[in-house]
């Protein structure tokens, strides 16, 4: 197969987002820092060539007294975008893998600096909303927060003078199974009328969710697709942080990737798998089939 021109891979290590033990869990799981060498491995890029594979390394979670996260964080996702810029050409489309699901502040930071904040929509393939304010956050984790700095002002300054200008609700759509929002979280997703499609609206009224995706694709000349790997019910994917109990299935989702996957400048971010837990094969097997679906083909 001919090498892709335009495909660059960004591997990101990364647990930092995961300062302490998750709402409701019982372990940290700082596994996911291995995500990108499991999905990435040689013999899946023999079969999906890139023109470049790059990598990012955040200081482990465990490395890190918590009272810095925020100000390592910062520091270090401003130092990740500015690595990703500086190796992108015109014309090529980003697929960051990580890691905790806080990649995605580095990502959408460097998405700004290629295109302007303005342009950029983003399609939020996740069971959780990861849009709390520090003040509201039940975990203290980042990995739930970093969507809130580009909609809102964050209370943590060195994370908000990162993102000086702001997205509006028009700017994000939800989808997941049975979405796990706490009550903050729907507060302040209601008020900025973000719009979202569970399981039910995605398989009971597809005609409808297909329109809104393609008018929302029209709407933004580039795309960022985040994709965190618990979206998909536990049944599919388990070697992740927080397994979905309500989940998506294949159906519902790869229809939906087949539309995004025509878009024609688009990034992709996809996290949270942890080869350390069970299951690692099958969660592998289906984060490469989603990196293959949004690039457009069968891998």
């Amino acid at each position: 197969m001919k090498r892709d021109k335009s495909a660059v891979f960004y591997k990101i290590y990364n647990n930092l987002g995961i300062s302490g033990i998750p709402y409701r869990q019982k372990e940290r799981g700082d596994g996911v820092y291995y995500g990108p060498d499991a999905v990435l491995g040689e013999d899946f890029l023999k079969g999906f060539p890139a023109r470049a594979v790059y990598s990012y390394s955040f200081p482990k979670s465990g490395e890190t007294d918590k009272k810095d996260v925020f100000a390592v964080f910062a520091s270090e996702s401003k130092k990740c975008a500015d690595k990703i810029l500086s190796g992108l050409r015109e014309g090529d489309t980003l697929f960051a893998v990580g890691g905790d699901n806080s990649i995605v502040f580095p990502v959408l930071l460097s998405d700004i600096g290629r295109f302007g904040i303005k342009n950029i929509g983003i399609l939020f393939f996740d069971t959780h909303g990861d849009i709390h304010a520090r003040s509201t956050s039940p975990s203290g984790n980042f990995h739930g927060m970093y969507l809130r700095p580009f909609f809102d002002r964050f209370d943590a300054p060195e994370i908000d003078k990162l993102v000086p200008e702001k997205l509006t609700g028009n700017d994000i759509v939800y989808f997941g199974g049975g979405f796990e929002h706490e009550k903050e979280e729907e507060e302040f997703i209601e008020r900025l009328r973000i719009k979202r499609f569970s399981k039910n609206e995605i398989r009971n009224d597809s005609g409808m969710v297909k329109k809104e995706l393609n008018d929302f694709l029209n709407a933004h000349p580039h795309a960022h697709i985040n994709f965190d790997i618990d979206v998909f019910d536990e049944s599919l994917v388990w070697a992740t942080g927080m397994p979905s109990k309500e989940g998506l299935l294949e159906n519902d989702v790869f229809p939906l990737l087949e539309i995004i996957s025509r878009h024609p400048s688009k990034t992709v971010t996809l996290s949270e798998l942890n080869p350390e837990k069970k299951g690692r094969d099958e969660a592998v097997k289906v984060a490469r089939e989603v990196l293959t679906a949004l690039r457009g083909g069968k891998n």
